[in-house]
């Protein structure tokens, strides 16, 4: 919970970039702004956002909207219900919501209160909560917004808390009814994608005495500096873009490529890593490889692709979207080997540089598409998975 009883009441908030106090929000009748502190600018150190350059003019939005960069720190889905609900507030009101989360979003920016002192808000995670009793809410119907932290992935539906882990904060997801084996899809694909030469966070299931299942995400935002764990800049395709989270089905695959090329400290093996992702998900019928799940963040050489999360195959469940989630050349569809050399090659990556790319995850996922019965489907819904996967690598072949 925040320190702050009543967040509809606070018209300033401070905006940190890891501990420096960069600049600051307000929200006046009409707009939102948002303007750097003098002697941020003046220092030189880095901006808050790629659309948020340093700069002493403010940033202004009329209306309840947010600049993009901190509208995609809001939650989505029934967590963002939960915090309207628990702050007496309405879902137009995002100046309140972000306050309600700011204290612990993705990357390395904290909101808070004006004057409010940002290490003081409260530690979301949980290094040892109840599995199964979280298992037994989540199976009777509780509110999902009632537990501590917990969101939805719009998509997948899939429940996610905050877990502190001894190898580092993670999230733990779990998987609804309506949506069966969905944590061991997840598990199964990411760790097919590892395989394939897709770099992917660390995942691993876990289950309770009941025999249900959840999997543990270790988070790549994170990191040990001197007994703590703090943030690292990242940004993800809507941020980077400048794209508010209900742009993330419509941003083309074409602005964010053009992106890596221009601001990634390796063009090529950022646009290679794309290419590794695209082809990847199109290969196991992954419908939900939106802007929102791919980013960058600030390594030691530079910005960098962060390391692939939330794949799953989406060919189990008809009733969710078969095809590609972004748009190709104006293709979402039958995507081919030809397209992502034609596409690659215009953004500088050699042809046969791709062709080597396409040709590991071929080679690596064949022996993959006769274990997809360890998933746990039924026979029928493994060998139309089969199928179509099969199908798929004829593509790239």
């Amino acid at each position: 919970m925040n320190p702050t009883s009543n967040l509809k009441e606070v018209e300033q908030a401070d905006v940190y970039k890891g501990d420096d106090l960069a600049g600051e929000l307000i929200r006046t009748q009409g707009a939102i702004e948002f303007r750097y502190h003098s002697h941020y600018v003046q220092s030189e150190r880095p901006p808050i956002a790629s659309s948020l350059p340093l700069s002493q003019l403010p940033v202004r939005v009329v209306g309840t909207e947010l600049p993009s960069y901190f509208a995609n720190l809001l939650p989505e889905g029934v967590r963002l219900l939960g915090l309207k609900d628990r702050n007496h507030t309405s879902l137009d009101d995002h100046f309140t919501l972000l306050l309600a989360v700011g204290g612990d979003t993705i990357g390395d920016t904290r909101i808070v209160p004006k004057g409010q002192d940002p290490n003081l808000v409260e530690d979301r995670s949980e290094p040892d909560f109840d599995t199964e009793n979280l298992f037994a809410r989540a199976r009777a119907g509780e509110d999902p917004a009632a537990l501590s932290g917990v969101q939805e992935k719009v998509s997948s539906r899939m429940l996610s808390l905050p877990r502190l882990t001894r190898e580092g904060p993670a999230i733990f997801k779990l998987g609804p009814p309506e949506l069966p084996f969905l944590v061991e899809n997840e598990a199964f694909f990411m760790t097919m994608a590892g395989a394939c030469g897709v770099p992917v966070v660390k995942v691993r299931i876990e289950s309770d005495a009941q025999g249900g299942k959840g999997l543990l995400v270790r988070r790549f935002d994170r990191r040990r500096k001197e007994g703590r764990w703090i943030g690292i800049a990242q940004e993800d395709g809507c941020q980077l873009t400048n794209s508010y989270p209900g742009a993330k089905y419509r941003i083309p695959w074409r602005d964010i490529a053009t992106i890596y090329r221009d601001h990634s400290a390796a063009p090529l093996v950022a646009l290679q890593r794309l290419l590794a992702q695209i082809a990847f998900s199109w290969i196991v019928g992954n419908g939900d490889l939106h802007a929102k799940n791919v980013s960058l963040q600030r390594t030691e050489i530079g910005w960098m692709p962060t390391p692939a999360y939330d794949i799953i195959s989406t060919l189990p469940f008809r009733h969710l979207e078969q095809r590609a989630a972004l748009k190709l050349d104006g293709r979402d569809n039958h995507l081919k080997r030809v397209h992502l050399l034609t596409f690659f090659g215009r953004f500088g990556v050699p042809e046969k540089a791709v062709n080597r790319t396409l040709d590991r995850l071929m080679d690596a996922s064949l022996p993959w598409i006769e274990r997809l019965e360890e998933i746990g489907y039924d026979e029928k819904t493994t060998e139309r998975m089969r199928r179509e996967i099969g199908s798929r690598r004829e593509g790239m072949g």
